[in-house]
């Protein structure tokens, strides 16, 4: 085995999911309640929710596209630089930028007209999304190429993930109340910025001979004959469905179900990432000991048990005030967010290697690609039906069944994901995992 994976590189590279966590999970979490916020905020209704639905679902899908189109793109890529980091030092300030703008809807348009820069401003941020993020993540198979390894850099993003998540949650929340959407926007991009070019300026990434790799549309087509890619992405994508529709809707339940505020949805996202921080050094021990299937499955499981709670909030038994249910709900939901932000990329990681067995090749990014494009699409008919779901079942204090609907249908889609995930043949991808035995296990020193 070689030497792991040093500390310096495992921080260099997490840093840059600091900023990716914050403007996606500021999007899914405000972008709707800033469109077409409940009666009783007292904000402008820029758009009806199930309008703001629509535009989302049209994001994702040209967002969607663009995850293959980028992954072969950078696959291809031959510079003195690499094949990654010319897309993250290029990418970077135009997806600030992008991201910016979505909080400074045009007022003074019509509703159609919103609509159409909704539209235009979610396509265009999630495509420079793509541009930055494929790349970025497509590096962690080549920074290290042992088990060990591989968790040391994922675990190190799963922290970074939670520090975003953290300043997207509760900052954003903090901003709001203090200085409305658009200063949020513009503070939150300017803090993501700095972290996407941590990573550009001081990772080096190894520059190194390729065997050539197929047009998109092949490479796409031998991505989807990897039989244990199959399973990981088939969970992968009911996980994020699941998980995408709760999160759009958690202001929702904190205001209306729970009788709280916009600073208390920051405070009981706080509260959740608490716990998920401190299970981190136990998800590293059980992924090394267990395995990543195991360490998956027990994290899709604590997250259904936390969403069906979610659906029973305010109607449970013994007196406990709806307020204290919610929250007790978020602390459940942190014990399963520690292992479902750590293991994903690196079981990627692993499939990455088990097809260069098969084909001769590495595609770290069309693999991230094909992923990112089921899974947006996913996560746009996810926030689609949630939408749908508050719009029909009523987000109001008079009527608030679709916020609590949104729970068990997250519950049933993560559940369904488990059942997928089962058949992942785990032990045939570690068989040809590559050891720093060779010369290419050297790569796992890198500083």
């Amino acid at each position: 085995m070689g030497r792991s994976v040093s500390l310096g590189l495992a921080l260099r590279y997490g840093t840059g999911y600091i900023g990716i966590a914050i403007v996606t999970q500021t999007m899914v979490l405000w972008l709707t309640y800033f469109y077409a916020p409940p009666p009783e905020s007292g904000l402008p209704q820029l758009l009806p929710v199930a309008w703001v639905g629509w535009a989302i679902l049209l994001g994702r899908i040209v967002d969607g596209i663009a995850d293959p189109v980028v992954g072969a793109w950078s696959d291809a890529t031959r510079t003195p630089m690499g094949r990654r980091r010319p897309f993250l030092l290029y990418g970077a300030v135009p997806l600030a930028i992008s991201f910016a703008l979505l909080w400074w809807a045009p007022t003074a348009f019509s509703e159609v007209g919103r609509m159409i820069y909704l539209i235009f401003m979610t396509s265009a941020f999630l495509f420079l999304f793509t541009v930055y993020t494929a790349p970025y993540l497509a590096l962690l198979p080549e920074l290290a190429v042992t088990l060990e390894g591989r968790v040391r850099l994922a675990t190190w993003q799963g922290v970074a993930q939670i520090v975003g998540l953290g300043i997207a949650m509760i900052g954003s929340g903090l901003l709001v109340d203090r200085f409305g959407f658009g200063t949020m926007g513009l503070v939150l991009a300017g803090i993501a910025l700095v972290t996407y070019l941590i990573p550009a300026l001081t990772v080096k990434e190894e520059v190194r001979e390729h065997v050539p790799t197929p047009g998109m549309f092949e490479s796409i087509k031998l991505t989807l004959q990897n039989r244990p890619f199959l399973y990981y992405v088939g969970s992968h994508v009911l996980f994020w469905f699941g998980f995408n529709a709760v999160v759009v809707a958690a202001p929702y339940l904190v205001t209306v179900a729970m009788g709280g505020t916009e600073l208390d949805t920051s405070l009981a996202l706080a509260a959740a990432f608490v716990v998920a921080i401190v299970s981190f050094p136990l998800v590293g021990r059980i992924s090394t000991a267990r395995g990543l299937k195991f360490t998956m499955m027990a994290s899709m499981a604590a997250l259904v048990a936390a969403l069906l709670l979610w659906g029973l909030v305010g109607r449970w038994p013994g007196g406990i005030s709806p307020y204290v249910q919610g929250m007790l709900v978020f602390v459940v939901a942190g014990f399963s967010i520690g292992g479902l932000f750590v293991v994903p990329n690196a079981l990627i990681a692993e499939i990455v290697d088990y097809d260069e067995h098969l084909t001769g090749m590495r595609r770290e990014a069309m693999f991230f690609g094909v992923q990112g494009l089921l899974v947006k699409i996913a996560m746009g008919l996810s926030t689609f039906a949630a939408t749908q779901l508050l719009e029909i079942g009523g987000f109001s204090a008079e009527r608030s069944a679709g916020v609590s609907w949104v729970g068990p249908l997250g519950a049933l889609f993560v559940a369904l994901g488990m059942l997928v995930f089962a058949g992942y043949p785990e032990s045939t991808v570690r068989a040809v995992q590559r050891t720093a035995a060779g010369p290419k296990g050297s790569r796992s020193a890198r500083a």
